[in-house]
């Protein structure tokens, strides 16, 4: 791929809704083995890093400026056996708003939709 060409893919990337951007890495990610050993299972999936103002975390903190500690949680993928063809497209560019943990695998997840499946799982998740 020529670095022109290379351009051209971020920039499409970058132009997608957040909700296509998750169902285009998802296809990728569910044919793309992060590496591969008889005894160790592995996959790729999306993820956001984010922290809050130490202020919001602990009401003793007085600094303003100060930041709290990085938090990462897996992108879950929409659950569409729960929602109608098309229905979460329909939202336009949707921020990844629904937070829970996946009850089998405990990752901290965040989507869009409140139905999703852990990425790094499978498990059905009911996210608030």
């Amino acid at each position: 791929m020529t670095p022109v060409q290379s351009e051209q893919v971020v920039d499409f990337l970058v132009d997608l809704s957040k909700p296509e951007f998750l169902e285009l890495l998802q296809r990728v990610f569910d044919r793309k083995v992060a590496y591969e050993e008889s005894w160790d299972e592995s996959r790729f999936f999306l993820g956001i890093g984010g922290r809050v103002l130490a202020v919001w975390e602990n009401e003793e903190e007085t600094d303003e400026t100060k930041w709290g500690l990085w938090r990462v949680r897996a992108v879950a993928y929409v659950d569409r056996t729960r929602y109608d063809d098309g229905y979460p497209e329909r939202w336009g560019d949707k921020s990844f708003t629904q937070h829970g943990r996946c009850s089998t695998c405990g990752t901290a997840l965040s989507s869009y939709m409140k139905s999703a499946i852990c990425p790094i799982c499978g498990t059905q998740a009911g996210l608030t």
